[in-house]
């Protein structure tokens, strides 16, 4: 039977030297980079997509074009009996 062995790794004092957390700390490293990277390319997303509506509704007004509105006739009927 083959036993398991659960050891904690304990990487401050004189054990920071081991090689295993070196090799821990650079695996570490690499996952704390590639997690900055995706938050890096969400924000980006986000600021690209809250300028883009900021450009599309204030365009029209930079451009000084006023927004037209429909003028609609109406005929006042006077129902005051005489």
């Amino acid at each position: 039977m083959s036993s398991n062995q659960n050891k904690t790794l304990n990487c401050t004092g004189e054990d920071a030297d081991n090689e295993l957390c070196k090799v821990m700390d650079e695996k570490l490293i690499k996952q704390f980079k590639i997690m900055i990277v995706v938050v890096f390319i969400i924000l980006l997303i986000f600021l690209g997509l809250f300028v883009y509506n900021l450009i599309k509704c204030y365009l029209p007004k930079w451009k000084k074009k006023k927004m037209v509105e429909e003028v609609r006739q109406v005929e006042i009927q006077n129902s005051q009996s005489k």
